[in-house]
């Protein structure tokens, strides 16, 4: 006799039961949970040794030039950041500013012509938004900003950065040594405001020095994850006193980066520092002075000089040992 078998699974094949897939999602979550903060850190790393690339490429370029140019004309509005461009592979966009006579307000609007080498990978808004002041032209944003100094407000020479206002420079400037003198820096761009990606603070516009956020200062340490408050405020180029000098009045701005922990800063030699934001705020102004005659030691104090103290070595000196760094 035929024995009658249900349709249906195989003798002796169940399905799993609840507990069981509770354990496996469980498990899957658990992978998951590792695997991701891995990924999006290598992902970081990677856009990381991206900005660093473009940093040390604009550097170089620098380099190829006669002497530095100016790093902000107050006249024109026109950044050093334009006066670059040839430097930097931008020749058809270098010409486009003429002789730099002009303000930057007559040229048609050619600020808010996006340059990518200016831009960091890790700042997504750098490479979508724009900045524009009421009833003027929109300018583009950008990361890459220059180093004027140690200071927040108007002091001498001694405090100043490398780059100058109104007049040129180059790397002879770099008293305290090519190594130890910021060049540039990053800046988070504005997060913007309104409609269309336009926004109404100037962080990191590259083309025009208005707003004063083409620069920063070392007078603030470095922050991660959001744009520094406030901006450089007035450029003090027309003051006699301080014509050339690269000091800056009122200025609040600071470098800032969305990188783990770190800032990318590019010395006078081209070397790139992963600068931790942690770093001793001695040894952090020290770096944005070209004459402050600071020694810093292995241990990162600051030994004299006009940025000088003691306290520097409780995070570790400017190589990039202030919170995991290095130098490339």
């Amino acid at each position: 006799m035929r024995r009658f078998r249900p349709r249906g699974r195989a003798a002796g094949h169940r399905g799993f039961t609840l507990i069981e897939l509770l354990i496996v999602i469980a498990i899957i979550g658990i992978l998951v949970s590792m695997i991701f903060p891995v990924a999006i850190g290598a992902l970081e790393s990677a856009r990381n040794m991206n900005c660093q690339s473009n940093m040390k490429e604009v550097a170089k370029g620098l380099l190829t030039m006669k002497a530095f140019p100016a790093g902000v004309d107050d006249r024109t509005g026109i950044t050093g950041q334009a006066r670059m461009l040839n430097a930097v592979g931008q020749g058809a966009l270098h010409n486009a500013f003429g002789d730099f006579s002009q303000s930057i307000q007559s040229l048609g609007g050619i600020g808010a012509k996006r340059v990518e080498i200016f831009n960091c990978p890790s700042d997504s808004g750098s490479a979508e938004l724009f900045y524009q002041p009421s009833g003027g032209d929109r300018y583009a944003l950008s990361n890459l900003v220059l180093c004027f100094g140690a200071t927040t407000f108007g002091a001498g020479p001694a405090e100043a950065g490398i780059w100058k206002i109104n007049v040129g420079t180059s790397t002879s400037a770099a008293i305290d040594g090519v190594s130890a003198t910021a060049l540039f820096s990053e800046v988070i761009a504005s997060p913007g405001s309104g409609s269309g990606g336009t926004g109404t603070d100037p962080s990191g516009v590259w083309a025009w020095a208005g707003g004063g956020t083409s620069g920063y200062t070392h007078a603030g340490s470095p922050v991660n994850g959001a744009p520094v408050p406030g901006t450089l405020g007035s450029f003090a180029g027309t003051d006699s006193s301080q014509a050339g000098t690269g000091t800056l009045d009122n200025a609040t701005g600071t470098a800032s980066s969305f990188h783990v922990g770190t800032v990318n800063v590019v010395m006078a030699d081209t070397s790139v520092k992963e600068i931790g934001v942690e770093i001793a705020g001695p040894t952090w102004r020290a770096m944005g002075t070209a004459a402050g005659r600071e020694v810093v030691d292995d241990d990162g104090n600051v030994l004299g000089g006009t940025t000088g103290g003691t306290t520097g070595g409780t995070t570790g000196g400017t190589t990039g040992g202030t919170t995991g760094g290095g130098t490339t």
